[in-house]
C-alpha cells in the first residue's frame, strides 16, 4: 500500500443489505460498483464536515472554536466513534492557532496527516 494512501475499511454487511434492498445483489457482486458507492460516501462526508467548518467560521478567518470542532468531528461520518479521546485531543491540539482555536484551512492537511498516522 502506497505510503499516503487512506485506508478505506468496508463493513461488507451494509454493503450485502444496501445491495439487497436496490435487488442488486445475484451470484457476482460488481466490486466496481461497491467501491464506488463507499468512495461516494467517503466524498460525501468530508463535504459535510468541510461545509460545517465554513458554516461555523463567524469571522470568516478560516477558524472556529475548539468546542466546535470537536463536536465537528466526533459526530461527521468520517471519524464518529473512530477516534478515541487521547487520538481527538492530538489532533485538535495540532489544529490550534496561538488564539485557541482551531485553524482548519491552514492546518487542514497536517489534520488529515495527523489523523493517517493513526491508523
Amino acid at each position: 500500500m502506497e505510503r499516503h494512501a487512506k485506508k478505506l475499511e468496508i463493513d461488507m454487511s451494509i454493503v450485502k443489505k444496501e445491495l439487497e434492498a436496490e435487488n442488486i445483489l445475484g451470484n457476482e457482486v460488481n466490486l466496481k460498483y461497491v467501491i464506488n458507492k463507499e468512495f461516494k460516501k467517503v466524498q460525501i462526508s468530508e463535504i459535510n464536515l468541510k461545509n460545517a467548518f465554513l458554516n461555523g467560521d463567524n469571522n470568516k478567518n478560516g477558524t472556529v472554536t475548539i468546542e466546535y470542532a470537536k463536536t465537528l468531528i466526533t459526530t461527521n461520518e468520517l471519524f464518529g466513534n473512530k477516534l478515541s479521546s487521547e487520538d481527538l485531543n492530538k489532533v485538535l491540539e495540532s489544529l490550534k492557532n496561538d488564539q485557541n482555536q482551531c485553524n482548519y484551512i491552514g492546518k487542514k492537511h497536517n489534520f488529515f496527516k495527523r489523523y493517517q498516522n493513526i491508523y
